[in-house]
């Protein structure tokens, strides 16, 4: 005839899965008690951090002392560790509470620069949110990854970006990247199509051959 009871606290099993038995379960206050569980986070039968895991299943969790489930891993750690909003496995960066970061794959939630603006991921303005693919922005030309003006320099490379907010490539303080053909040369042609261009960067269209240099050089009058 055994002397164990039906109650979890005195029926000779592991109620709770931290290992101890009846009264040497920290849970158990006398043999009456009816459950192993206690009332720290990792050992309350509840999914306190909401990752899916509960007590001795959730890795926050090092014994059923500890006060807290959340752990030291981004996606356990109660914390927004990506700047999105979303916290641990609310997180689409999240697969499981043991994934050591909340990032993810997308261009928008990988941690790197991909368009080289010096902004990444949520400081990026070509981000929505975490599921955008791309961090360019094809409403922005110093943000959409294209050479807008056609002088082969793309957004923030583009001397005519202040940064990746701008909305034009060109700069119309700088006459070989203001888009304009003007009136230093008047040849029709303008920025980097005028060969008085050397680079966007140029401050004058005028260039150094004779037909070309703003300079009535044969006293005709005609420039």
């Amino acid at each position: 005839m055994s002397e164990l009871g039906v109650n979890e606290c005195d029926d000779g099993l592991d109620n709770d899965g931290w290992g101890d038995i009846d009264m040497a379960d920290p849970g158990c206050t006398d043999p009456a008690d009816l459950s192993e569980l206690g009332t720290n986070e990792c050992d309350d039968g509840i999914n306190n951090d909401i990752d899916g895991l509960v007590d001795v299943n959730d890795p926050g969790c090092a014994d059923p002392a500890d006060l807290s489930e959340l752990g030291v891993n981004e996606c356990d750690d109660g914390l927004d560790n990506d700047g999105w909003g979303d916290i641990d496995m609310a997180d689409p960066g999240c697969t499981d509470p043991a994934d050591l970061s909340e990032l993810g794959t997308n261009e928008c939630d990988d941690g790197i620069n991909n368009d080289i603006d010096g902004l990444v991921d949520v400081n990026d303005p070509g981000c929505a949110d975490t599921t955008d693919l791309t961090e360019t922005n094809a409403a922005v030309e110093c943000d959409d990854g294209i050479n807008n003006d056609t002088d082969g320099l793309v957004d923030i490379n583009d001397p005519g970006c202040v940064d990746a907010l701008d909305s034009t490539e060109t700069n119309a303080a700088i006459e070989c990247d203001d888009g304009v053909d003007n009136a230093s040369d008047t040849d029709t042609l303008a920025d980097m199509n005028d060969p008085g261009c050397t680079g966007p960067d140029d401050t004058s269209e005028l260039g150094t051959t004779e037909c070309d240099d703003g300079v009535d050089n044969a006293s005709d009058t005609d420039t």
